[in-house]
């Protein structure tokens, strides 16, 4: 008999969890692109920053999301190698 897999256990999923993080990262670095572009054309930039924000933030943004990812990956071995830990388990 195949055992069966819940769906949020598999590689697909995570694979698909990852894309749609990086998509909204994505997103939220060009809308930050958009504004710093609109505050220099209003000649809003205080020390250069706005030159410099759009790649400090997308820096900060895929570094907490590689961050994360690989906390999930921690967490996924973890469980494999000394078993399944229960959801209330988790903060002990």
């Amino acid at each position: 008999k195949v055992a069966v897999v819940p769906f949020k256990e598999t590689f697909a999923y995570h694979a698909v969890e990852l894309i749609s993080q990086s998509s909204k990262i994505g997103l939220s670095v060009i809308a930050v692109d958009v504004m710093s572009m609109i505050s220099r054309v209003m000649g809003y930039n205080p020390w250069n920053i706005m030159e410099k924000i759009s790649g400090i933030f997308s820096k900060v943004a895929y570094t907490g999301l590689i961050t994360l990812r690989l906390c999930v990956l921690k967490r996924y071995f973890l469980g494999k190698t000394f078993g399944k830990f229960r959801e209330s388990d988790e903060g002990k």
